[in-house]
Order: C-alpha cells, then sequence, then structure tokens
C-alpha cells in the first residue's frame, strides 16, 4: 500500500481554488440585482401585479421616463396619485385606484413596442386603444404623449403601450 504525501503547495492551490468556486452567496446566477433590460416592461408588470394582489399602493425604483409615464397614468385617471420618494435609490410610490365595487380601474395593459422590435407610428396611424375608450401611450420629440394628446399637438412616434 502506498502513501501519497500531500505537498504545501497542493494544499495551497486546493484552498485558493475552494475561494473561488461559486457557491450561493457569491454565484452570479444567485444575484438579487434587478434585470433593468427593458423598464418600462418592469413598470408596467408592477402596476399588473399590484392590482392582481389588490394592493393600495406600489413602489418602483424611480427614473424620468417612468415618472413620465405614471404622470400620464394619473391625468388618464388608471391611477390616484404618483409620488418621488427621494432617498438612494429614488423610488416611486405609486397609488392604485379601484372602483367603489372594488375592481381595479386598469384591466388591461399590453406593452406594444419592446427592445427587439421597436413600433413607430406617424400621427395618423396612432393606434386607439379600445376603440378610443383606453389609451395609447406614445413617446414624441415633446416628450410622452397619450394618443389624444400626440394627435392634438400632431405628433407621431414610439408606440410605447396601450391601457383600458
Amino acid at each position: 500500500m502506498a502513501v501519497r504525501a500531500v505537498s504545501s503547495a497542493s494544499l495551497v492551490f486546493a484552498v485558493s481554488a475552494l475561494e473561488k468556486w461559486p457557491t450561493k452567496g457569491n454565484s452570479p446566477v444567485s444575484t438579487n440585482q434587478v434585470n433593468n433590460m427593458d423598464p418600462i416592461a418592469d413598470f408596467l408588470t408592477s402596476i399588473r401585479n399590484g392590482y392582481l394582489a389588490k394592493k393600495e399602493e406600489v413602489t418602483i425604483k424611480s427614473s424620468r421616463l417612468r415618472l413620465g409615464l405614471g404622470q400620464i397614468l394619473v391625468r388618464s385617471g388608471y391611477l390616484k396619485a404618483i409620488e418621488k420618494i427621494e432617498g438612494q435609490p429614488a423610488v416611486l410610490k405609486l397609488t392604485l385606484h379601484y372602483l367603489p365595487d372594488g375592481s381595479p380601474v386598469l384591466t388591461h395593459i399590453q406593452k406594444i413596442s419592446k427592445p427587439g422590435v421597436r413600433r413607430y407610428a406617424g400621427v395618423s396611424e396612432i393606434p386607439p386603444a379600445l376603440s378610443g375608450a383606453g389609451i395609447t401611450i406614445i413617446s414624441t420629440s415633446a416628450g410622452l404623449l397619450s394618443d389624444k394628446e400626440a394627435r392634438a399637438k400632431h405628433l407621431g412616434g414610439e408606440v410605447i403601450c396601450q391601457l383600458w
């Protein structure tokens, strides 16, 4: 029976290899970072999930784009209020709007333009949402506008989403 001697160099190599070995705490797969590939989709999904869970308020990381989308939803009556809370990181607090019977005001959210396929429309091609009962949000040269505001200003642009 042969006894194999372990050198100190092989022990050092084994210890350094174990330190670099992915574990639950340092694995790139198990990080708690939010995927921001499509911040608009994340924003809309947070609102949809808040309504499905019957929440009164939803908080989401703040950005100028998300703030603009939220302000359009408040003007259109789909959200009660939006409030920017300063801090690290800045957060938007969205107050969801429900009818007196408890049903949500916003029942349908559809993302039109996606990172892989952008959808653009001229002023005469802006699609109406639910035959005009809902809103279509357009990113124009004048900023984010609802479909009615974009038609009034004679502006086309990227069709972001439709809601009703």
